[in-house]
């Protein structure tokens, strides 16, 4: 005789917690930044040494500047100098935005080497380091070329030595380093299926300073929009010629997906928006969002960018679906999270993991993740949602209200 168990009966008690307004300055991979310059002199890096890196950043970006080995290979003194900053950063938990180059003065036909194949040389000299340190390093910006490393004002500016010291680098480092590029004209004459951007001069002029050629800033914001969702982008804002539009400026980081900025250039730029009303993003948002996640941003334009740039990550639904629980995840920020995570949901003891690919928390979208609950049994359950990325497990906190490094409290499961 077969004999059939009492049916049991799922039902939730959802408790979403609202949008914080917190700046959520300890998630990696996204933020203000300062810069780190270093020429292989003991003498003149002392006092970036001695200085330390920035508290409250996860980010940094080192310039490493090679203009001493402009016609010699790197020797072992130098490569261990680089690799002593590397490790520095690392014990301070700093993600690496890396430029490497041969001018930090806007010098760069003066001081590259006269030939290519040294510029090439030193990739090679460069290549088992950068591999070593291959999880801490977000993206090189540049190919080692141009005045402060920006691919402009270089004899190596051209579509032909570009396209060269491209493939040459993509070959010789980790698949995990990602390269990045001035100009989105670089990034489609290359053809990489790996290529971030990278702009230094973000609405200074109609043409970003020749970020874009005349007349096609629509067609290459528009270009950003489509094509940067699955990689990093940012750089410095430099002041424009003209009166600066906090709506304008806010559209222009979302197309962008900027992930990062200077937070020290152009401080003219970054002092007018600390004194200008943030834009509503009600409109911007609300196809995106629930109703009961009420965005309330009464700040400054600096404090609503500070707190978008990356990725802004909030628990906005909690549904069941028959033996399931669908978890919605929505993203406000201007960038994605472009790492690979793993989501956690804990029901009272019970764990269940989700591995989520990279790329997939797209900026104002919303994505479900479904989680089947039949083991559990009767009883009520708190539930909590957490995640992290995945090769080093640090925590991914949540925007809403009352998340932490743990997680977020989302409400309960009645199993009866």
């Amino acid at each position: 005789m077969k004999l059939f168990g009492k049916k049991k009966k799922i039902q939730i008690k959802k408790k979403l917690p609202a949008e914080g307004r917190d700046v959520i300055k300890v998630n990696p991979a996204r933020g203000f930044y300062h810069v780190y310059p270093f020429y292989l002199d003991k003498e003149k890096d002392k006092d970036v040494v001695a200085a330390g890196f920035y508290p409250n950043e996860t980010l940094a970006l080192i310039e490493i500047c090679l203009s001493e080995y402009c016609r010699k290979s790197l020797d072992g003194e130098a490569l261990d100098m680089i690799e002593e900053i590397f490790c520095k950063a690392e014990e301070k938990g700093m993600d690496i935005i890396l430029r490497i180059c041969y001018d930090l003065e806007g010098k760069a036909a003066s001081k590259e080497p006269a030939n290519i194949g040294t510029v090439t040389g030193h990739m090679d000299d460069l290549a088992p380091l950068l591999n070593a340190h291959d999880r801490h390093i977000l993206v090189i910006q540049g190919v080692f070329v141009g005045n402060w490393g920006e691919m402009h004002g270089s004899r190596y500016s051209t579509d032909a030595s570009i396209t060269r010291l491209y493939r040459h680098l993509r070959n010789i480092i980790s698949e995990r380093i990602v390269i990045g590029f001035r100009k989105p004209y670089f990034r489609r004459l290359c053809e990489g299926e790996n290529i971030a951007l990278f702009n230094d001069a973000i609405m200074a002029s109609e043409s970003d300073l020749g970020t874009y050629a005349e007349g096609t800033r629509s067609v290459e914001l528009d270009y950003q929009n489509d094509e940067m969702g699955t990689f990093f982008n940012g750089g410095e804002v430099l002041c424009p010629d003209s009166s600066i539009d906090a709506e304008v400026v806010v559209d222009t980081l979302y197309k962008m997906h900027t992930c990062y900025l200077n937070s020290a250039y152009d401080a003219r730029v970054l002092e007018m928006w600390k004194r200008m009303d943030a834009p509503s993003l009600s409109a911007r948002l609300s196809k995106s969002l629930p109703g009961e996640i009420a965005l309330s941003y009464r700040q400054s334009l600096f404090e609503l960018i500070d707190s978008l740039l990356g990725y802004r990550l909030i628990v906005s639904g909690f549904e069941k679906d028959g033996k399931d629980i669908v978890l919605i995840i929505t993203n406000i920020g201007f960038g994605n999270m472009v790492q690979d995570t793993v989501l956690e949901l804990a029901v009272g003891d019970r764990k269940y993991d989700k591995f989520v690919k990279k790329g997939t928390f797209y900026s104002n979208r919303m994505r479900s993740f479904i989680f089947d609950i039949e083991d559990l049994a009767e009883g009520t359950y708190k539930v909590r949602l957490s995640l992290k990325r995945e090769w080093d497990s640090r925590p991914l906190i949540f925007a809403n209200k009352g998340a932490d490094e743990t997680g977020v409290d989302i409400g309960q499961i009645i199993v009866g």
